[in-house]
């Protein structure tokens, strides 16, 4: 199989492009949020007054 890809080098080279050209044009057409819902998890810990050491 790697002496089939190491012969065929350009075919190989003109996929990766074709390749990496269709993922930009759907990264770039992908939807996306201005102000995405995100929720954020916040921990509150309290210490008593006789916590200390």
């Amino acid at each position: 199989m790697q002496s089939l890809l190491i012969e065929r080098n350009r075919a190989v080279v003109l996929l990766l492009i074709v390749i990496f050209i269709f993922g930009s044009y759907v990264y770039v057409k992908m939807p996306r949020e201005s102000n995405p819902g995100i929720q954020i998890p916040i921990i509150s810990v309290f210490v008593g007054p006789y916590a200390s050491s």
